[in-house]
């Protein structure tokens, strides 16, 4: 019996061993559990802390050269349709003035072919699939630091004067003004009451910092604003010959209008002594398509007469005088150009990079980069969702609703009629891998995909259904 009981405890001794080193290993495994578990975490937050930089990109202010800043942004309107850019229907002799006095970009693409899209592009330096304000009730969300905000910081009396009623204050895109001037009634969505109010606060300012003064004019767009004066005048025919059933004639009559605006506002830059100096830049938000593929709209798809806009900077004093830069440009360059054009740096971690020896020394980069354009509308117009990527003379557009790929070579396609896709295999591979590579770049964040919402107020949607937009 006691040989018994000996073996008995000698058993019990190596369980109780066992017990211990199986709940050592366990511990163990536990411990590497937790451990690859911590790392993993780390690496995310990492990942994490890395994607929304961009997001919350601090800012440094400091002291540039002081220079005034005059933005000016017409709605919708195509660059074919102006002289200085090869039409030779229409005169266009404010516009062509401010082209032969400053440099003209002749390939500049709109990242987006709806307003609110393209305009977040131009205030933030980040392509849509970051700042996702794409929709009717996206709103510009306020942790994206905004051209405003940055020249605000920099010493910049700040204002702006918007016609559009996507662009209100509610949307987000009252950033950084000190005096923010949102046109409400459909009356006063003339660039004449828009020049009116410019020319009356740039007499009125008595403060000696340097301003920014943002206008978005709406003659453009539709309905186009119907003058036939001055397009009787540029046209060279009389008021009654005018056919107001053709729709070019509707548009190049807005066009025509805008022009003699801007040529008044030039006039009073000019007796104000500001025209020298003051950096001035006019472009457009995004194209407008006549017919050309059965609508007369724009921000339903992304071929060249909507992300084809003009790109024009004038400041005499530093820039040279009719240059024309040949090298392909995107709307989302537009920030950090103006920034270093005005001697201010820009915050890190934009997608968009600065154009300014373009600007100031001609030296042309050889090397092609991909240009990035997206629309996607699915609350306004329904299943429309475009991507696109164009590189050299290629462009590809995917429909992210369908899946499909349209390859364009725009040097024997100037139209984009075609579907060139598997004519030109390893063109269709690097196009789709820069595609990809794009959508990469809103992956990390994708609680952050559609921003911040804002509802529409009711004077804004008689505003908007005045344009069109609502019925």
């Amino acid at each position: 019996m006691r040989l018994d009981m000996a073996r008995e405890k000698k058993t019990a001794k190596k369980s109780v061993k066992m017990v211990s080193k199986v709940r050592r290993g366990k511990t163990r495994r536990r411990s590497s559990l937790w451990a690859a578990i911590s790392i993993a975490a780390l690496i995310v937050i990492c990942l994490v802390v890395w994607a929304i930089s961009g997001l919350f990109n601090r800012y440094t202010p400091a002291p540039g050269r002081g220079e005034n800043f005059i933005l000016i942004i017409s709605d919708a309107l195509r660059k074919d349709r102006l002289a200085c850019y090869g039409y030779d229907r229409l005169r266009t002799p404010a516009l062509d003035a401010l082209a032969a006095e400053g440099v003209l970009f002749e390939d500049a693409l709109a990242t987006s072919t709806w307003t609110k899209t393209s305009v977040a592009s131009y205030y933030t330096g980040f392509y849509p699939i970051k700042h996702r304000v794409m929709g009717i009730n996206d709103a510009l969300p306020e942790w994206y630091l905004t051209m405003a905000e940055i020249l605000r910081l920099s010493g910049y009396d700040t204002a702006a004067l918007m016609a559009n009623p996507w662009l209100s204050e509610e949307m987000g895109f009252a950033q950084g003004f000190n005096r923010y001037v949102y046109v409400e009634d459909p009356r006063d969505l003339s660039g004449a009451a828009i020049v009116d109010k410019t020319i009356e606060w740039l007499e009125g300012r008595e403060l000696r910092e340097p301003f920014f003064l943002l206008l978005h004019l709406m003659d453009t767009h539709t309905p186009y604003r119907k003058s036939p004066a001055d397009l009787s005048e540029r046209l060279g025919v009389a008021e009654e010959a005018i056919d107001w059933y053709d729709i070019q004639n509707k548009y190049d009559s807005g066009v025509a209008y805008l022009d003699a605006q801007l040529g008044r506002l030039w006039t009073a830059l000019k007796k104000l002594g500001l025209w020298r100096d003051t950096l001035i830049v006019f472009t457009s938000d995004h194209g407008e398509e006549l017919f050309e593929r059965g609508q007369n709209d724009h921000g339903h798809s992304l071929y060249s007469e909507l992300v084809d806009v003009p790109l024009i900077f004038h400041q005499p004093s530093r820039l040279p005088a009719g240059k024309r830069v040949t090298r392909r440009v995107e709307g989302v360059d537009l920030l950090p150009t103006v920034l270093e054009s005005l001697g201010l740096s820009s915050p890190r971690g934009l997608h968009a990079r600065s154009r300014y020896q373009l600007l100031r020394f001609g030296q042309e980069d050889k090397s092609e980069e991909p240009a990035y354009s997206e629309v996607g509308l699915n609350d306004r117009i329904a299943n429309i969702d475009f991507v696109s990527v164009t590189y050299c003379d290629f462009r590809m557009i995917r429909d992210r609703v369908s899946g499909s790929e349209q390859v364009i070579n725009l040097a024997i396609d100037p139209g984009e009629r075609d579907n060139h896709i598997g004519h030109y295999a390893e063109m269709d591979d690097f196009l789709r891998q820069r595609l990809e590579e794009y959508e990469r770049m809103g992956w990390l964040l994708p609680m952050l995909r559609r921003g911040r919402k804002a509802e529409i107020g009711e004077d804004q949607r008689l505003a908007l259904k005045s344009l069109g937009y609502l019925q």
